[in-house]
């Protein structure tokens, strides 16, 4: 079911941007950095946007700034994309991440019944409560980054990018909300993508949508992956 989003609810004023870019431009190095005001990008949500920013929403938000900043844990009630309902889970926050492809806003987090990192869409929370503070807090710090660099998968992907139609800018912003390292040579843009396993699909989506103008060059596995999935919407596409 869609429901229509309601006006848009924005986290910074006109008045505080203008301030925020104003000492943005005043502390950068124009010699080292010739940064200029058409280089700044400052987007407010558009009222087309699948991200509903209602004043739940916004209360939500604050509570998770609140509890991460405080070290404190939270209990959340989850509606999961698959249906299922977490009702009053506790979680342990780690911080809160932005995809800007697809205008959502996650929790990565600890559920204690889990027993393992997750990411929750904010959208799904119904509920959402702060609690105790997280007892061993740079213990569980340590532990929760530990388990995320296990299953951080070994291989990175590596992609090149023709200097063609803002290729470039298209494929940076995409990969925005990854761990990448870039180099450019040769008038092409080569990218290494590190990630984890649960992002395989949302990666390929990314690399599809950039067509001809980006190149996997490894790992031999993913290169493959990418062929088998144009060939299928080849072989089914209705002719």
């Amino acid at each position: 079911m869609y429901f229509k989003p309601v006006t848009p609810i924005y986290f910074l004023n006109s008045e505080l941007k203008q301030k925020l870019l104003d000492a943005l431009l005043k502390d950068i190095s124009f010699k080292d950095y010739p940064l200029q005001q058409h280089y700044i990008d400052i987007r407010e949500f558009s009222t087309e946007s699948c991200l509903d920013i209602t004043p739940q929403f916004i209360t939500h938000f604050q509570t998770i700034v609140q509890a991460v900043q405080q070290h404190r844990q939270l209990t959340v009630t989850n509606h999961s994309e698959s249906g299922k309902i977490y009702s009053n889970e506790i979680v342990y926050p780690y911080k809160i991440e932005y995809s800007p492809q697809f205008n959502l806003f996650c929790l990565s987090c600890y559920p204690i019944s889990a027993k393992r990192p997750v990411k929750i869409i904010l959208s799904n929370l119904s509920s959402v409560s702060i609690g105790t503070v997280i007892p061993n807090y740079d213990e569980f710090i340590i532990d929760f980054e530990k388990q995320l660099s296990n299953i951080k998968l070994t291989h990175p992907i590596q992609l090149e990018i023709l200097n063609q139609r803002e290729a470039y800018d298209r494929c940076t912003y995409l990969f925005s909300s990854y761990d990448t390292y870039c180099y450019e040579q040769n008038n092409k843009l080569t990218m290494t993508i590190y990630y984890y396993h649960f992002q395989e699909e949302e990666i390929f989506r990314n690399i599809l949508f950039l067509g001809h103008y980006v190149k996997v060059i490894s790992p031999q596995t993913v290169v493959e992956k990418i062929i088998q999935i144009i060939r299928s919407a080849y072989e089914n596409y209705p002719k």
